[in-house]
């Protein structure tokens, strides 16, 4: 068997920076109940049926809300709309409208896409009152087979997470330009997610409302081109003070998207981003990044600003994201501290320092981070910061896997396998590697493998 380098075990590690929940439970929503329309729009004949049907289902058995199925309502009313006869689109003002004439609070929209051979669904509430988002969703892949999931994993989201009560300025999401099936849906329905939850802005997504009023213009019909002062014009007429345009391109057989900011009563661009490349496994992490460009933050709350360096962390923007890292470690962020010390382990956007990197997870981990513990253990195991000590090594692993850190049951099997630290035991060895390979550690399943174990 070969041997597990450490550059292997830490990008386990690293992992743990690049994954941020995309439900973060905040307790009870509403005081009381509230009545949610759903509408399923996008699919393939059937697909809406099976999404429509598990969201309801998922909603009605949250505490907060009663659910409707009105997809085939709303599109009996949006059938009598030229402007829906002659493109599909629809926007959030119509289905806030129909939501009224409904005699519902709430209505979510779920838009189901194909992108890279694959499905998703993402969603949005919107209050009927105002017309703006309450809450968004990022999309969630599913199969045939694990539809129900999603759906579940999409309605807690929307009735989990504290709505926001909007303040700031009104965004309209244009996206412009795919190259591939689905791509403009997956970036629209990040961005607005990203706005939402993510600044003091409101945001909706509008790239249908925009081509449904382009296409009545001879100039559009003619060349598909758009200039920022028919976009203003555009804006005014649908109340919001700001439009995110989105560009799509390809080019050397590489997908990119970049951004600007248009302020509607000037007409003038506020801010723009450079392309940014993107694939349909990353296309999140890219639209994060537009967003923290297009409308900079400077977040003072330390989860915010670890939150920020991850964002710049995914996009390759070490430098960054070292800055908003240390500044949550500094107050104290258990992942802020992990955070940095990854920064310093790895060299990026700081010069490598393997006693820096063992300090701020010596921090982490008095915190409790299991990911730190872990860490430790590699630092010992290496002797990188620390003298190579493989009972400490041990020491850390075993703390960090008896609480379920399937990077450290992996590495204690490991130990366990070659005698390292503790007496060879391949009994023990099987025994860690399955459990990790249980939660779908990789390494742990291939080690399984070598030793012709298929099931765990």
């Amino acid at each position: 068997m070969n041997r597990i380098n450490n550059a292997e075990k830490i990008d386990k590690m690293r992992k743990v920076i690049i994954l941020l929940l995309a439900v973060m439970c905040a307790g009870v929503v509403f005081g009381q109940q509230q009545k949610v329309a759903v509408y399923v729009t996008g699919a393939e004949e059937g697909i809406n049926d099976f999404v429509g049907a598990y969201l309801v289902n998922a909603i009605v058995n949250s505490t907060n809300y009663q659910a409707v199925e009105r997809t085939a309502d709303f599109l009996k009313e949006l059938n009598k709309e030229q402007g829906y006869q002659r493109t599909g689109a629809v926007d959030d003002q119509q289905l806030s409208k129909l939501g009224k004439q409904f005699g519902v609070q709430l209505v979510c929209v779920a838009k189901v896409g194909k992108m890279g051979g694959k499905y998703f669904v993402s969603a949005r509430l919107i209050d009927v009152e105002t017309g703006t988002v309450k809450i968004s969703t990022p999309p969630v892949s599913f199969t045939t087979k694990d539809v129900e999931k999603s759906c579940e994993t999409i309605a807690t989201s929307l009735t989990t997470n504290n709505p926001k009560d909007p303040k700031g300025h009104k965004v309209a999401i244009y996206v412009t330009g795919a190259t591939e099936e689905g791509v403009n849906d997956f970036i629209g329905a990040y961005l607005v997610d990203d706005i939402v939850n993510g600044t003091d802005y409101q945001a909706v997504e509008r790239t249908g409302d925009f081509l449904k009023e382009l296409s009545k213009e001879q100039g559009y019909q003619r060349t598909g081109a758009v200039d920022d002062q028919q976009l203003s014009k555009l804006g005014k007429q649908f109340g919001v003070q700001l439009i995110c345009v989105a560009k799509v391109s390809k080019m050397d057989g590489k997908q990119f998207v970049s951004a600007r900011l248009i302020d509607v009563e000037t007409a003038t661009v506020k801010n723009s981003t450079k392309p940014v490349i993107f694939t349909t496994e990353d296309v999140k992490k890219s639209c994060a990044f537009l967003v923290v460009q297009l409308i900079p933050r400077n977040p003072t709350d330390p989860e915010a600003q670890y939150k920020l360096g991850v964002i710049y962390y995914n996009v390759k923007e070490y430098t960054e994201a070292v800055k908003w890292f240390r500044k949550s470690a500094e107050q104290g962020s258990v992942r802020g501290q992990y955070g940095l010390g990854i920064m310093y382990y790895d060299g990026y956007g700081v010069e490598k320092n393997y006693d820096e990197a063992v300090k701020w997870f010596r921090k982490s981990e008095k915190q409790g981070n299991t990911s730190a513990q872990n860490a430790l253990g590699v630092m010992y195991e290496s002797g990188y910061g620390v003298k190579k000590n493989y009972n400490e090594a041990v020491k850390w692993y075993r703390k960090s896997a008896e609480q379920g850190n399937a990077d450290a049951q992996n590495n204690l099997g490991r130990m366990y396998e070659f005698g390292e630290g503790v007496k060879k035991d391949k009994v023990q060895a099987i025994e860690w590697y399955k459990k990790a390979a249980k939660q779908g550690q990789e390494t742990a399943i291939s080690n399984l493998k070598i030793l012709g174990i298929t099931s765990y």
